[in-house]
This record gives C-alpha cells, structure tokens and sequence, in this order.
C-alpha cells in the first residue's frame, strides 16, 4: 500500500519528527510504501543540505505557503498515487494558530476527491478554545465521510464535544513511546556518569495557557545552580525551534553561564540521533512532550516541567500504568 504521513514533519521540533519517523518506521517494517509530507507544505531541510539548499528550500516552502493554489497543487502531486493519508500525529488538532485548520480541511478535501480513505493517528490539540471557528473546521473535516479513523492522545472531552457522538474515536499513546526499539538506540549504552540534561523551552511556552505568573528562568537558574553545588555536571539542550535557541542565548547571558554549558543543536536532528544525544545523561530536566516521551522510551529517569495539559496526560497515564 502506498501511504501518506502528514504531520509537521518540516518544522525545527524535533517532536513532530519522532512521532512521525515512528509511524513511517512502523508501517515500513510491514511492507508499506510511505512518504511523509508537511501539513503546511514546508519542504525539510536535512542535515546535510548545504547553505544554498537550505535557501532554496526555504524559498520553495514561502511559495508553497504564500499561494493556496500553489498548496493545493503540492498536495494534489503528492496525493496523486496514494492509497492511504494518515495524519501521523503531534498537535494537530490546532485551534489557535493561523493555518493548519484551514490546511487540515483543504487536504481532506483534495483526499476526498480522489477517494482516499484518512486516518487521524493519535493527534493532540494546540490551544484551548475548541469551541471557535477553527475548531468548526477541525470539525467539519473530521467529519468528513472519506474519515475512516481518529485516535487521539488528550482531551477526550473535547474531541468528543467537536465530533459530538457523529463518529467514534480511540484513546491511544503517542507512537514515540516506541522510539528505542524503532530506531534501535542500546539503551544499555545510557550514561552512568551523573550527568543532569536540562531541557529549555522558551518564556513564553508558560504564557499560553494562562500560566503568566510564573517565571520559567528563575527555576532554571535555580535547578542548575542546586545541582551544580551538590556536584553534578548540567548541560542544557533543546529541542530545535528558534524560539527556544534564542531563549536559551538570552538565558545564558543573564545568569552567565558558560557556553560549554550549552548542548544546542542546528535543528536539523533526526529523530534517531536525537535520542543518541539524550543517552549521554543519566536525569534529565523535561519541558518538551517528546523529551519526556523518549526518556520515557530509553528508561531514562525525567522530571518534567509541565506547561500544557498533553503532558499532564502523558504523565497520569504512566503513573497509572506503574500503579501511583
């Protein structure tokens, strides 16, 4: 079978690729053919693309997402042999930001043209308010009969408030649980030497969900200078967005930390290397989903700084399932 993941897969989150190299992973092993493709038509820069590829691929990615025409043709190309479209997973279910409704609705519709059955494979929301215009067209799409099947990883309330008893949906796990086995990282190989990875998300992740008050860089300082007076070593990371890089540029230069400090990447990590990088620490300081979620995977112990209720939900399951 010849399958489509769309997620987004192109941005800088390292998230959104684990979850959906995971799926493309797990498909392949059954034999399917899979591509995978950015909901918002961005083309993903590599690791290896020189600096002219990357401008080139940019500029190809403004265009795309400039000219509706011009994304309708892009997906319309890449749905041209395709037997499955599967929304592979991550905060899809967008009901805050600009695009990615309308995107999600437009995609179907072009599916729906083809008669391409679509699947919604363990997806999450982004914002609270599902009752607005973009949760309405979240919900038209869903409801969309070419729809075959919806899994989501959070808010059953408000999934079941949108699909309103129309079509059912499954509760399920978000499909990086299983990165370790997927990309084959030993996690035998996991660090032993007392080494502290504390994850930075930027200021404003605390403010998005009515958590205003609290000042996020006050706690970093305060976690990384206490375990640094009892003798562990710390090194701070993230998880790609340019948000967050230039957050922690900021945060360094405040609380003068030494750059060494600084494990910061240039955002093009694949999902595999990602957890490589993580099995250097034996705890690790979590305020992204998919740190928790592939600590979780390499049995690494986490801490997690929680802003937003998918990782409340990830984190009741599992001390559900462990007996707490």
């Amino acid at each position: 079978m010849r399958i489509v993941l769309v997620s987004h897969y192109a941005v800088t989150n390292i998230g959104d690729k684990i979850l959906t190299e995971c799926l493309c992973k797990i498909l392949s092993e059954k034999g399917h053919s899979v591509r995978m493709v950015d909901i918002n038509g961005r083309i993903k820069i590599n690791e290896n693309d020189d600096e002219e590829i990357r401008i080139i691929k940019r500029q190809h990615s403004d265009h795309i997402r400039s000219n509706r025409n011009e994304f309708i043709s892009h997906f319309q190309e890449n749905l041209s042999d395709c037997d499955l479209l599967i929304f592979a997973g991550g905060a899809l279910l967008d009901v805050l930001s600009e695009y990615t409704a309308e995107d999600i609705n437009t995609i179907i519709s072009i599916a729906r043209e083809k008669n391409i059955p679509v699947a919604f494979n363990s997806v999450g929301f982004f914002g609270n308010e599902v009752d607005n215009e973009k949760g309405m067209i979240i919900r038209k799409a869903l409801l969309s009969p070419n729809v075959k099947w919806i899994s989501v990883r959070e808010r059953k309330d408000d999934i079941a408030y949108l699909l309103n008893g129309e079509k059912e949906f499954s509760y399920c796990c978000d499909t990086a649980v299983w990165a370790r086995e997927l990309f084959g990282v030993d996690s035998s190989l996991v660090n032993q030497d007392n080494i502290i990875g504390i994850n930075l998300i930027n200021k404003f992740a605390f403010s998005y969900f009515g958590n205003s008050v609290f000042d996020v860089s006050e706690t970093y300082f305060k976690i990384y200078s206490e375990l640094t007076d009892l003798g562990f070593k710390c090194n701070f990371f993230i998880n790609g967005p340019a948000v967050d890089h230039n957050y922690a540029n900021s945060f360094a230069r405040k609380y003068i930390i030494p750059s060494e400090m600084f494990l910061l990447d240039d955002n093009t990590r694949s999902g595999k290397a990602f957890l490589s990088f993580l099995s250097q620490f034996s705890l690790v300081i979590s305020s992204r989903l998919h740190t928790s979620i592939s600590c979780f995977s390499l049995k690494i112990p986490s801490l997690c700084l929680s802003w937003d209720r998918k990782m409340d939900e990830f984190l009741g399951i599992l001390a559900g399932h462990i007996g707490l």
